[in-house]
């Protein structure tokens, strides 16, 4: 039952990131609809990891919820494996498309998303290996030493 627990997590973690990244809207707010992707500004940082929360609080009885630890430090928030979504992990391992996910467990990643962006956006250490997306041209703005830079994704080092 403990790997169960693990796998769903590398599931959720799959879910919330993109490759190896991990994607916070810079031109809306939480509920908005995303403007065209001609006019996104999207914060890009390394990816979130998700991992079993040890819940066990000595003379407390155990939840009857899982919960799962998203993100790392300050950042890290809990969100709860409720049902929905351990049934839509469990349906995207036997197969199922990502775009057939219930409304549910979408809105649940959705408000996870929401709910790190705030701490990453103050937090030195995450922010300090990230870039902004501009647009759909595939250029990114990066923090040097010196200020700031213009790089174009995708390209050599």
């Amino acid at each position: 039952a403990g790997d169960d627990l693990f796998d769903v997590a590398q599931e959720v973690e799959q879910l919330l990131n993109r490759n190896q990244d991990f994607e916070i809207s810079l031109t809306t707010t939480f509920g908005q609809p995303l403007p065209p992707m001609i006019r996104r500004a999207t914060l890009v940082v390394p990816s979130r990891s998700v991992q079993p929360l040890d819940a066990e609080k000595a003379g407390r009885p155990a939840s009857p919820i899982c919960f799962l630890k998203v993100g790392d430090g300050r950042s890290g928030q809990p969100i709860a494996l409720t049902y929905d979504l351990f049934k839509a992990v469990k349906e995207l391992e036997k197969g199922m498309s990502v775009a057939s996910l219930p409304r549910t467990v979408l809105a649940l990643l959705d408000t996870t998303r929401a709910r790190l962006s705030g701490p990453i956006v103050r937090d030195k250490l995450v922010l300090d290996r990230a870039r902004i997306r501009i647009g759909s041209s595939g250029t990114s703005v990066v923090q040097r030493r010196s200020g700031f830079a213009v790089r174009k994704e995708g390209g050599g080092r």
